[in-house]
């Protein structure tokens, strides 16, 4: 689709004779040209890039129009994935793009969905700490769902459990000397002892 549009920086006289840039005059107007064509460039990329969801930023309230919801209060990752939802809209709601949906919401796509159709119901089990919007990831679950089917969220968190050893090296040296007037022929006692401390350290980090 973009296929119309140059993706390098323009310079008209890429196109003509290679004298013409010898002459200044004709060099200085065909630059301003370049400068003015460049610009006109960037803006299509740009309105190009706005008619693709993954991409619209000013361009978000045109798609919030033409999918009929209002998400202006919310944060720009958050209407996308409103949009996106309602462009998804599937007439039957799989595990898979249930799945695909609370995802929208979950930074590391974590989300997994248990199935319990004896009972008529489903667990959504996700990583709460990688979820930056749990109020609207719920209403959205809601909105496609099939509707006699329960579910209940489980919030999972990591746990880290650090175990620091350090062994600290202890030498004790006492020296034994006896002797008597003379001061001779005495015998002379050296004892050197080692002792080895060890320090444990736990630190548990809740992730």
């Amino acid at each position: 689709m973009d296929d119309f549009i140059r993706w390098k920086t323009v310079d008209i006289l890429e196109y003509l004779p290679f004298f013409i840039a010898k002459d200044e005059l004709f060099k200085t107007t065909n630059d301003a040209d370049s400068r003015e064509h460049e610009r006109i460039r960037v803006q299509l990329l740009e309105i190009l890039s706005q008619l693709n969801i993954q991409n619209a930023t000013d361009g978000i309230k045109l798609w919030d129009t033409f999918v009929g919801i209002d998400t202006s209060a919310d944060g720009i990752d958050v209407r996308r994935a409103r949009i996106i939802e309602r462009l998804n809209h599937n007439s039957t709601s799989t595990k898979e793009f249930l799945e695909y949906i609370a995802n929208q919401y979950i930074s590391d796509e974590s989300a997994k969905i248990s199935l319990f159709n004896e009972h008529y119901a489903m667990d959504l089990e996700f990583n709460k700490e990688m979820c930056f919007d749990l109020a609207k990831m719920k209403e959205a679950i809601d909105t496609y769902k099939p509707a006699h089917i329960a579910y209940r969220t489980i919030e999972v968190s990591s746990l880290s459990h650090d175990i620091q050893i350090g062994i600290f090296p202890c030498i004790s040296e006492n020296t034994y000397i006896g002797f008597d007037s003379s001061l001779r022929n005495e015998l002379i006692s050296l004892e050197v002892k080692t002792v080895n401390a060890i320090a444990i350290t736990e630190n548990t980090i809740i992730i």
